[in-house]
């Protein structure tokens, strides 16, 4: 390891890894619906490694988070600030993305794969509480919204250890580790929000301890960190196959994927002084939208199965369409939806936010 500069506010590196691994969990939502839609064999084994991109995301928000601490400091009520800042961040659009999913559901079922709708499903996707839907699957409205309870609940663990003061770092550790060793004795009986006690806490995890590296001035030089990036890249592409119907895969997870993915963060992070300046603008705009272009695949490719089907296009040339229509109409509307929605929304709150502190003041 050696020493690196001071880190930049923004790490253009992994606002770059943002883009991708968006972009590879579409990819790998664009080779289910081929199966799905085209070959009629949604339970078939099929490659399903870009999923990772969401154990990419959770290194990351472990990372960003920690390095958000210092600036907490300087308000009065850090912890409001921090909850705050997180709540608008996340709900306005996922909120937005439920409630046009429920209509669609209920006034074109044809765009919609996932179908079935109860009642406590619905409120539990609004309030980032796992609950069982129609098929007794533990995930919401939203599927690809799991992820996002358990950005939830990571931050309402980093909350609760901000409570701590100058203990954060090592309550922060005994939560996570604590929660994630309670994996080992779950059984399906346990309730629903038992699924929180998941070893994938660790990814989170990972992110601080790597931003409590770069804020230390640890990182590694230039070849130790495309070194990483190789390593992470090929193991996840490569050699992480997520295995349907394995019981133990959830417990492997975090090993299977979360390390190369720590790696990759590492790696990007210790060549954000050599590499983050030459890194396209048109990368790091898909890294700004990268959650709006999470949630609006929802919406964009169940509309290209249907036309995937209405050409009549089958074998690899349906899987090429899928694929090539899939990532770049996700993409653009999930720029569209970042600037033209979320950017707005985020704005406006802001705004109001900041009158209300002047007037309580």
């Amino acid at each position: 390891m050696t020493r690196s500069r001071e880190p930049n506010k923004t790490f253009y590196g992994l606002q770059a890894l943002r883009a991708i691994a968006a972009l590879l969990v579409v990819l790998t939502h664009c080779i289910y619906l081929w199966y799905d839609r085209v070959l009629h064999q949604p339970d078939a084994l099929y490659w399903m490694n870009g999923a990772a991109g969401v154990d990419v995301f959770f290194v990351i928000s472990g990372f960003v988070m920690t390095v958000s601490l210092a600036g907490l400091q300087k308000h009065t009520h850090p912890i409001r600030v921090f909850l705050q800042r997180r709540l608008t961040r996340i709900v306005p659009l996922y909120w937005l993305a439920t409630t046009l999913k429920i209509a669609l559901v209920i006034l074109v079922p044809v765009f919609a794969v996932h179908k079935a709708l109860t009642i406590p499903n619905t409120l539990g996707s609004y309030f980032f509480w796992p609950t069982e839907n129609a098929k007794g699957e533990i995930l919401p409205v939203i599927v690809v919204g799991w992820t996002l309870n358990f950005e939830m609940f990571f931050y309402m663990m980093f909350a609760l250890s901000m409570t701590f003061k100058r203990r954060f770092f090592p309550v922060l550790y005994c939560l996570l580790a604590g929660l994630a060793t309670m994996q080992l004795f779950y059984k399906p009986s346990w309730p629903s929000v038992t699924v929180f006690a998941s070893a994938m806490l660790l990814e989170f995890l990972f992110g601080v301890l790597i931003a409590r590296a770069a804020m230390a001035k640890r990182l590694p030089g230039p070849k130790a960190s495309w070194t990483l990036l190789a390593v992470g890249l090929f193991a996840i592409l490569v050699f992480c196959p997520h295995l349907p119907n394995d019981p133990y895969w959830l417990e492997r997870r975090f090993l299977v994927w979360g390390l190369p993915a720590a790696a990759i963060v590492l790696g990007a992070s210790g060549l954000e002084g050599s590499m983050g300046a030459r890194i396209p603008r048109w990368l790091i705009s898909q890294g700004d939208a990268s959650y709006a272009i999470y949630l609006v695949q929802t919406f964009v490719l169940p509309v290209v199965g249907v036309a995937a089907t209405t050409l009549a296009l089958n074998g690899i040339p349906a899987l090429a369409f899928c694929i090539a229509a899939g990532l770049s109409l996700s993409a653009i509307a999930g720029e569209v939806a970042h600037r033209f929605i979320e950017k707005p929304i985020l704005a406006f709150l802001k705004n109001n936010q900041q009158k209300g502190a002047g007037v309580a003041a």
